[in-house]
């Protein structure tokens, strides 16, 4: 009785182990299964992490090159720009060179002109004075002919009334005698 009380207690001790070991093998399963779990948490985690560093830097470098190329883009326009610009003021610069070269020429054609009025004033002016002292001469020549004339005639007139006197004075001496 006694030995069959021990195997019994031995047996009740064996089975309280075995249930303890088994406990322990599904708490340390359990511990595993949950460490593999976080573990795989972990992994994923940072897979996805990683994979969102990817996709982050793959944005931030069509970002950057999306920028760049904008950059490129607005630089060549600012250098049309300045370009258009420059041709502009060239342009610009050349048509009023232009019209200054034009004013020139008619500041040169008035004056021209100018001149030639004047040199024509000055020749009309000059025939016109020619042609007053000519009329002016020829009146002053028929004055002094008629002038001339008349004491011609008068000379004339006092020398037949000489003569007729003279001739009445002989005609009467010859009477007389």
């Amino acid at each position: 009785q006694n030995q069959q009380a021990q195997e019994l207690e031995l047996q009740q001790y064996l089975q309280h182990q075995k249930a303890q070991s088994a406990e322990a093998a599904s708490a340390t399963a359990q511990q595993n299964a949950a460490t593999q779990a976080e573990m795989t948490q972990k992994q994923a985690t940072a897979t996805a992490m990683k994979q969102k560093q990817r996709v982050q830097s793959k944005q931030q470098q069509h970002t950057k090159a999306r920028f760049q190329q904008q950059q490129k883009q607005q630089q060549r326009e600012q250098q049309q720009a300045l370009l258009y610009l420059q041709n502009q003021q060239a342009q610009e610069l050349e048509l009023q060179q232009y019209l200054q070269h034009q004013k020139a020429q008619s500041a040169e054609a008035a004056s021209a002109t100018a001149q030639q009025n004047a040199a024509t004033q000055a020749e009309m002016t000059q025939k016109q004075a020619t042609a007053t002292a000519m009329k002016q001469k020829q009146r002053v020549q028929s004055k002094q002919q008629q002038h001339t004339k008349a004491r011609f005639q008068q000379q004339q007139k006092q020398q037949q009334r000489e003569q007729q006197q003279a001739l009445l004075y002989l005609q009467n001496q010859q009477a007389q005698e």
